[in-house]
């Protein structure tokens, strides 16, 4: 293929890890006091890997997986296998909704809502899987009263066009 750089799938390498470790620099400078947590939706799980290192265990990373299995926490102590006291993390396995790019009624109707009522757009596969599950524990009184908590939106908004043509749905898009 000549002269090219190979992207592997999901994204993930080295290099990506780079740059999801300076999303967590990001946040910490942005921000007024160090969040307890930082939540994110993981595909392969290399974006949180990276966000994990980045933080270097200021914060706490709350994965959220968008696929079925437990193979993220595997692939995590891999990428961070210099750096095995980072412990500040956890990979939450039930938020998929079945599996990766797989809906639920009450999550698409979530979508609907949250869009309606606060004007952030989330898409079906990723980001509204985190926000519902976080809005879950919200509602379950899971989260400590007073916590910070940063929700990372990590778009895939460019894909809900597509959902809604492909499924007759009509997840809200910004204009």
């Amino acid at each position: 293929f000549g002269d090219y750089y190979l992207i592997p799938e999901g994204g993930t390498n080295l290099e990506a890890l780079k740059g999801s470790a300076e999303l967590g620099l990001e946040i910490l400078q942005q921000s007024s006091k160090v969040p307890d947590e930082i939540r994110l939706c993981c595909g392969t799980g290399g974006t949180a890997a990276g966000l994990i290192q980045g933080l270097d265990g200021s914060s706490f990373v709350q994965g959220y997986s968008v696929l079925k299995g437990e193979f993220h926490k595997t692939f995590i102590k891999r990428f961070l296998i210099d750096q095995p006291a980072l412990t500040n993390w956890q990979i939450h396995t039930d938020a998929h909704c079945g599996g990766y790019a797989k809906t639920r009624p009450e999550l698409l109707h979530f979508i609907q809502n949250f869009a309606e009522t606060h004007s952030i757009f989330l898409d079906p596969i990723y980001t509204g899987k985190l926000f519902y599950a976080f809005w879950g524990d919200l509602q379950k009184g899971k989260i400590k009263p007073g916590s910070s908590i940063v929700l990372v939106h990590s778009g895939g908004l460019q894909g809900v066009a597509g959902y809604n043509e492909r499924f007759g749905t009509q997840l809200p898009l910004p204009d």
